[in-house]
């Protein structure tokens, strides 16, 4: 099988599938199509497969190679049509598939479910049974949606039975929507940004380790010096107990002890820890779906900055939350199986 890889972070979801496509016995193979810089070394960043790449950057050299060798999918990243060449969709039509690169949290239908991108997929999986009826609802054949749980969260349970000690108390992740479709979005990392410098400046022992949404570090740049919280942002990060991440989003949940966040889906796969979670939302932030909303209500909300403060300040001697991480097994459940070894079974 192959994977149609972009060089973005959301390729750790890519890895995962090429991690249990591997452990079923599946020759796995990554797809540069020429029209990004960075493919390989993004594979080799946000992933642990070692599989080999190969570079077909037309429509032509895509349907030989699939003449020549048919693979049993092609697994695209992303499902945004804009986020590929034009030619590639209509190259691999008939034998895409799709995974979600993200735990569906949000109430955006049109981009969660309605794109044409789905419909023409050979096989989608779905993290659960509400967004399985939801790809049919929308126009995806029933046949083609597998029940099947999220690759990324399988495995993050996997892991977690050998987490290692976490070096991190705190994993701050912001993301970047101030605007939300002509409203105020999901970001509140201006709430949030000074109350956590005053702590990470008063704990130097603590570590502090930053994951923001790859859009926001540019955002804040091109933000003045005037700016109160641009500037407190990058004394954070220049703090000697800050470090910025640079890697997969498995390794930074495992590696901490809390978190922080405005969303979104990180929420979803941070309560499979049950360890403490504090979400930045007040009156104005974007409505969550009902299974955003019910992680939501488990956790603690934080509305203003000074909430964040008192969130802080009592974070040492928490203890897992145990009723957060059996909701979260009920609202995005794993099987026995990965999702590879199901979508695989279902092949044969």
């Amino acid at each position: 099988m192959w994977l149609a890889a972009r060089a973005l972070a959301t390729i750790e979801h890519l890895g995962a599938i090429a991690e249990q496509a591997e452990r079923v016995g599946l020759e796995v193979r990554w797809l540069d199509l020429g029209d990004q810089e960075g493919i390989a070394e993004a594979i080799r960043s946000f992933t642990s497969s070692q599989a080999p790449v190969i570079r077909i950057s037309n429509s032509s050299a895509l349907r030989r190679r699939i003449r020549r060798t048919p693979p049993a999918a092609i697994w695209i990243q992303t499902p945004y049509p804009e986020h590929y060449p034009d030619w590639f969709w209509d190259a691999s039509k008939g034998i895409s598939c799709y995974a979600g690169y993200g735990l569906t949290l949000s109430t955006w239908t049109a981009g969660l479910y309605g794109l044409e991108t789905y419909r023409s997929c050979a096989a989608i999986l779905a993290e659960s049974a509400t967004v399985r009826d939801n790809y049919i609802d929308n126009g995806v054949l029933a046949d083609r949606v597998i029940l099947c749980g999220n690759p990324l969260l399988f495995e993050l349970r996997r892991r977690m039975g050998d987490a290692p000690p976490t070096p991190f108390a705190v994993l701050w992740a912001p993301h970047w929507t101030e605007d939300w479709f002509g409203q105020r979005g999901y970001s509140r990392w201006r709430e949030t940004v000074h109350p956590l410098l005053i702590w990470a400046c008063d704990h130097p022992d603590s570590r502090i380790l930053l994951r923001p949404h790859p859009l926001l570090p540019d955002g804040i740049a091109a933000l003045p010096d005037s700016d109160e919280d641009a500037a407190a942002y990058r004394r954070l990060v220049a703090l000697p107990n800050t470090t910025v991440s640079a890697g997969p989003l498995l390794d930074d949940i495992l590696a901490s002890a809390a978190l922080i966040t405005d969303g979104v889906s990180i929420i979803a796969y941070w309560s499979s820890t049950g360890r403490p979670l504090g979400i930045t939302r007040d009156s104005e932030s974007p409505p969550f779906n009902a299974t955003g909303e019910a992680l939501c209500a488990a956790a603690e909300i934080l509305p203003t900055p000074g909430a964040v403060a008192s969130w802080l300040s009592v974070l040492e001697g928490r203890q897992t939350d145990v009723a957060l991480r059996e909701l979260s097994e009920r609202l995005h459940p794993v099987f026995a199986e990965s999702p590879i070894a199901m979508w695989n079974a279902c092949r044969d």
